[in-house]
């Protein structure tokens, strides 16, 4: 991100603050199945074509700061994970 403009900064950040934040979580599924074929077709190439896509969540149940105060680098490393959608292609994807 530091070797982009400002305006490529801008519109990637974007991208990626849906991408991250919002689109694997339930209340987005509607999107899933288009930002699938989206992916598949960004990193196409018929050497190496692509099969499928995942959205995956990690994360980590932060603990309460009035029991024991965290420093950032003491947190504990992700431990919940969830696949929230698999997508495999199909030839008609990449048309």
């Amino acid at each position: 991100m530091d070797r982009l403009s400002l305006i490529e900064r801008f519109q990637r950040e974007k991208f990626r603050k849906w991408s991250i934040d919002s689109l694997p979580w339930p209340r987005f599924k509607d999107f899933w199945i288009d930002f699938a074929r989206f992916v598949g077709r960004q990193y196409y190439n018929p050497v190496n074509k692509p099969v499928a896509v995942s959205l995956n969540l990690r994360w980590i149940e932060i603990p309460n700061p009035s029991e024991k105060f965290y420093r950032q680098n003491e947190l504990p490393p992700c431990t919940k994970f969830n696949t929230s959608f698999c997508y495999l292609f199909t030839k008609e994807d990449f048309q």
